[in-house]
């Protein structure tokens, strides 16, 4: 049978990875949470991590158990506190620019726990049960529940004094510097593909992958860019982008735990 008195320990160790830091954390020594984590496999009757050199890694075994570890952790605070923790994973640009708008009243009423997870980590926090939820613009259906909230389309912003056609072929910025994200992010492989094949040349002056920064260096004058049609740009010329690409944020969740939050949205 599952030692469950020992869970807690291994939750701290697949975050830490460390004997020595679990064991500070827990206020417990070396010896002590070596023990618990071996009386833990015992139980489950495989191995939970594996040591390569002086590197550890979780078994997927391992990975399945400290899953299941921080959903039975949060699901003993909720029924202490008589209330359901909900954790939202999303990036940053998502927090700053796209949730607030549709869901910030949802967010405040059910008591919503925020956390900034960039890129693939907001699939992964839902998959290990750091986070209940997450946002992205490409959940795969087959792994998640889906809810879409809210699409974008995209916009070229420009230098302060530049005149922009609208809507906004790429063929009308060839020869243009652009501010683009970091080579191979989707959004610079997407732009690349359209600037190609409407025959538009063009450098890069400057790469950021922050909305916010992307805009300043605009209006610095370092060149146009593409962004999302949600995210300000005060005082900059800007135009729709013809047959731009168009984004459709979605919430997803694990199939087996749909968090009853959602209800208020559905």
């Amino acid at each position: 049978m599952l030692d469950l008195a020992v869970l807690p320990t291994f939750v701290v160790f697949a975050e830490t990875l460390s004997h020595t830091e679990t064991g500070r954390r827990l206020g417990l020594t070396q010896p002590a949470v070596h023990g618990q984590i071996r009386r833990l496999a015992e139980s489950v009757g495989e191995d939970l991590y594996v040591r390569t050199g002086r590197v550890l890694a979780l078994t997927p075994r391992g990975e399945a158990l400290a899953a299941l570890g921080r959903d039975v952790l949060q699901r003993c605070a909720a029924f202490q506190t008589g209330g359901s923790l909900v954790r939202l994973a999303a990036g940053r640009g998502a927090w700053s620019h796209v949730l607030l708008e549709p869901l910030g009243t949802w967010i405040r009423q059910e008591g919503i726990v925020p956390v900034v997870a960039d890129g693939t980590e907001a699939e992964r926090a839902v998959l290990e049960g750091r986070a209940e939820l997450g946002v992205s613009t490409r959940p795969d259906p087959e792994r998640f529940g889906v809810l879409p909230i809210r699409t974008v389309s995209t916009v070229v912003v420009a230098p302060p004094g530049s005149v922009l056609p609208s809507p906004c072929r790429l063929e009308s910025l060839d020869g243009r510097s652009w501010v683009m994200p970091s080579a191979g992010r989707p959004h610079r492989v997407v732009l690349e593909a359209l600037l190609a094949r409407a025959g538009a040349g063009f450098t890069v002056a400057a790469e950021s992958d922050d909305w916010t920064v992307t805009v300043r260096w605009v209006e610095l004058g370092l060149g146009v860019a593409a962004i999302n049609d949600c995210i300000p740009s005060p005082g900059l010329p800007r135009a729709p982008l013809e047959d731009g690409p168009v984004q459709t944020y979605s919430l997803f969740w694990r199939r087996d735990r749909r968090p009853e939050a959602l209800a208020a949205l559905t």
